[in-house]
């Protein structure tokens, strides 16, 4: 029986090692449009039934933010997504927030097959609703000449003061373990403004006087995204 705990755990473990990166690169790449070919069947870097492409620069944020908790999860993991222009300007458009409550847990879930089903439909439904927020419209418009879209991982709480007033927050899904109740979860920006006080420009608004010139219009260029602490300088 001990050993049988002991494995349980360790798969618990493994399973929300996982999940943390896949959530971590769901979050960070949402503005990609995704197009994958089924599979007669699946392989081992197929988990949760998820096909999503590995960049080097989010996994090894990831990697380096978990490497950084004592215990897996003692501490709310955030994924936070912001907007920078090409004058400098910043702003946070949403965080994702993952955590485990210890205090809530199901010791006789099946972790093989329970567990990794519900981590499954979490992990699609933070997909889902990663594409009905406001960023994710502006995601689909950025470019190198007027914004970037940024992200940074980090372990601690998040900071929703950075989402402007009349923040909203969305419960994305829980998944019950042995070892806790693992929530993800969402705080979104719904004022889409650049320093207000200031100039109250609403982003991607933009006046050009040639804007009917068609030879001088320049087309938009896509970008991947960056780790907020690289920082963004204008080519």
């Amino acid at each position: 029986m001990a050993l049988d705990k002991a494995k349980m755990w360790k798969q618990s473990l493994d399973y929300k090692r996982i999940c943390l990166k896949l959530a971590d690169h769901s979050s960070v790449q949402t503005w990609r449009k995704i197009s994958t070919k089924s599979k007669l069947s699946a392989t081992g870097a197929d988990w949760f039934n998820l096909a999503i492409k590995d960049i080097s620069e989010v996994h090894n944020e990831a990697k380096k933010t978990l490497a950084g908790q004592k215990t897996l999860l003692g501490q709310s993991v955030c994924v936070e997504i912001s907007l920078k222009t090409a004058d400098g300007d910043t702003m946070i458009l949403e965080t994702w927030f993952i955590s485990l409550n210890h205090d809530s847990c199901d010791p006789n879930v099946k972790v093989s097959y329970a567990v990794y089903n519900r981590m499954s439909i979490a992990l699609k439904s933070l997909l889902s609703v990663s594409r009905v927020t406001p960023a994710y419209k502006l995601s689909r418009q950025q470019g190198a000449d007027d914004f970037v879209i940024c992200y940074k991982i980090y372990n601690g709480e998040p900071q929703f003061f950075m989402l402007g007033d009349d923040y909203k927050t969305a419960k994305v899904g829980s998944v019950p373990t042995p070892v806790g109740t693992i929530n993800i979860n969402l705080a979104y920006r719904t004022k889409l403004l650049i320093t207000p006080q200031k100039t109250m420009k609403e982003i991607p608004f933009e006046v050009k006087d040639d804007h009917f010139k068609k030879d001088n219009v320049s087309p938009k260029r896509p970008t991947t995204p960056k780790p907020c602490s690289l920082g963004y300088k204008r080519k």
